[in-house]
């Protein structure tokens, strides 16, 4: 196999939880000829690799499992579903309220087979096709003692560059009342997709995890991994976490509260309101078939002026020469 492979990549500020490394390491135990991913000894315990590998990470970085793998398993090209949840809080959206129920509705209409070019950051290069299929989609509580946090729980076997933080970008529109869930359909139709996509921005990454990666049965044998030490490390990001958020919302209560600001969010929702142009009417990107003819018109341009400084150099050269 190859020497390292990633499930999935990851944008910056995007954060993963289960995304899935292979790469070949040295065994302290030697492997079964008749079938590689088994030990010829289980009694044996093989290298601490999660020690070795978290002793040198960053905090914000660990291995929290290893397994062994048959010999051709690629941990990008043999997954089978990549599930990815967006999270988010009511009360962040405390200008224009959004409404769970038109996000919940509107969600399930990104399930099946479509062609998403309207839905994420083209590129000409190292894609050729825009189709991908999602298997489930919804809009989910993260608990009931938590009736402010909620996220998007998504799934399918892969996703285009800036996919899910676009889907995010129209399902808040909607939620906030600004676009009908209809919106969803149009994009997806071809008229729109031959128009190139509409100027609507994406989400910011911080709220967005890759949460986990599926492999057919038998192509892993998954060790424990991780442990208690792991875990002291995440819940002190989080204790840090919530003290910096405790601190940035006193400050600004206290801003409102000293500069009259009680009206401020329902200003601010009236203002979003009326300034508000609807995604259609954006100015639109470069459709795919625009972006292909100005990449080919950059290549044919490069060549010539390649062509152009050989031939200098070869003028050089022979004027030099005598």
């Amino acid at each position: 196999p190859d020497s390292y492979n990633r499930s999935g990549r990851t944008d910056k500020s995007v954060s993963a939880l289960g995304n899935c490394f292979s790469l070949l390491v040295r065994s302290s135990v030697p492997l079964d000829p008749n079938n590689p991913i088994l030990y010829q000894d289980a009694n044996k315990e093989s290298v601490n690799y999660i020690g070795l590998l978290n002793n040198v990470l960053p905090p914000t970085i660990k291995a929290l499992r290893w397994g062994r793998a048959k010999p051709t398993f690629n941990s990008r090209h043999d997954t089978t579903s990549r599930e990815y949840r967006y999270f988010f809080n009511l009360s962040s959206f405390s200008s224009l309220p959004l409404s769970i129920p038109a996000m919940q509705s509107a969600a399930k209409l990104f399930i099946g087979l479509h062609d998403w070019r309207n839905f994420c950051k083209i590129d000409v290069l190292g894609v050729d096709s825009w189709e991908r299929e999602i298997h489930e989609a919804s809009i989910e509580q993260v608990s009931l003692d938590d009736p402010d946090s909620y996220f998007l729980r998504i799934k399918g076997k892969g996703f285009l560059w800036h996919q899910i933080r676009c889907i995010m970008r129209i399902l808040f529109l909607i939620g906030k009342g600004l676009e009908k869930e209809s919106i969803i359909v149009e994009l997806l139709s071809k008229d729109e997709l031959d128009k190139g996509k509409p100027d609507y921005g994406m989400e910011d990454g911080i709220g967005l995890v890759l949460w986990d990666c599926g492999y057919p049965e038998g192509d892993v044998i998954w060790e424990q991994g991780g442990g208690k030490r792991d875990w002291r490390v995440l819940k002190q990001m989080e204790a840090e976490s919530k003290v910096k958020a405790k601190v940035v919302e006193q400050v600004r209560k206290e801003v409102e509260k000293k500069w009259g600001g009680e009206n401020w969010n329902e200003e601010e929702g009236k203002e979003e309101q009326k300034s508000y142009v609807g995604v259609k009417k954006r100015k639109r990107n470069m459709s795919v078939e625009q972006r292909k003819e100005t990449l080919k018109r950059n290549e044919k341009k490069a060549k010539k002026l390649g062509d152009r400084e050989k031939r200098k150099e070869e003028y050089l050269k022979r004027e030099k020469e005598g």
